[in-house]
């Protein structure tokens, strides 16, 4: 084996640690989860069918302080470790398998990741035909889109200490925009992950957007005020796009299921495109505005 490569042995009989609850769901999509033995994002999890599992399959907790667990870790001797690539993949010799599914520069890329998983489960094949299933319904969708109908152009990301957090021109959220038959606001930032950006960059983009899309956690209901709470500066952003749609992930499993469910992201962004006053999914709620927000 040539120097620096680093290559992990997998023996999943011993059975498989996560630490994202994407990486939960695309292994219950592909091939279940009779191989799942820990996590450390089990607090997190919304399935009422994983949490049972958990419960009924006495599936360890393995969160630390800096991630994991090494006293858990040890105690469970997994065969493999399904780890963000930020992780320290030398890390006490654990069979770590980075997993880095957000870079993916399109939905689809990112759900397929549930075959890789299944084969490290042992049954690529039900991977395989489950993520067919989910291909084959989010093209449906794209070829259902009214091919005429106005590009709206949609920018999406919140402000967080004064700095812009968007997704950048080529990940996987813009292409969600762009198979629904929109354009995304950003158009110079040619990057899969999130970019940063000045609140005043942000506000040239959005003279020429039609709708602003945001993501945020909120346990109670979501409105402009609490928008404006988090920024006051977000009133002229508001202003400029004119229409604003919140997907809350407190009400939705945006960071679970719907990793595995891509078409249904496409399915509401197309309605937010066409002009709906509701999606479908429910993912997305449009908010009531006033005529203006901004402060004179």
């Amino acid at each position: 084996m040539a120097k620096g490569i680093r290559m992990v042995q997998l023996d999943t009989t011993r059975g498989l640690v996560t630490t994202s609850t994407t990486h939960v769901h695309l292994l219950h999509a592909g091939a279940g989860l009779a191989r799942w033995k820990g996590g450390n994002s089990i607090k997190y999890l919304r399935s009422e069918e994983i949490l049972s599992w958990v419960g009924e399959q006495e599936v360890q907790d393995v969160g630390g302080e800096n991630g994991l667990d090494p006293e858990r870790i040890a105690a469970l001797n997994p065969g493999a470790i399904l780890s963000s690539p930020a992780y320290d993949l030398d890390t006490r010799g654990w069979p770590l398998i980075p997993i880095p599914e957000y870079l993916e520069p399109h939905p689809l890329g990112r759900t397929e990741w549930m075959v890789p998983l299944a084969w490290m489960a042992g049954d690529s094949a039900s991977g395989q035909t489950s993520f067919e299933q989910v291909a084959h319904a989010y093209e449906d969708l794209m070829a259902s889109a009214f091919p005429n109908w106005p590009r709206k152009r949609i920018l999406t990301g919140s402000v967080a200490d004064g700095v812009w957090h968007a997704p950048g021109h080529d990940s996987f959220v813009a292409q969600w925009i762009r198979d629904a038959g929109g354009e995304y606001g950003l158009q110079a930032t040619n990057a899969h992950e999130n970019v940063a950006l000045s609140l005043e960059e942000v506000l040239m983009h959005a003279s020429a957007v039609d709708a602003w899309v945001v993501v945020t956690f909120d346990p109670d209901t979501f409105g402009v005020d609490d928008l404006l709470a988090q920024d006051p500066r977000h009133a002229a952003l508001i202003d400029a796009a004119g229409e604003v749609w919140a997907c809350n992930t407190a009400k939705c499993d945006y960071f679970g299921e719907v990793v595995v469910h891509p078409e249904w992201v496409l399915a509401d962004v197309q309605a937010l495109v066409q002009g709906a006053e509701e999606s479908p999914h429910g993912l997305f709620s449009r908010l009531p505005l006033a005529q203006s927000t901004s402060k004179p």
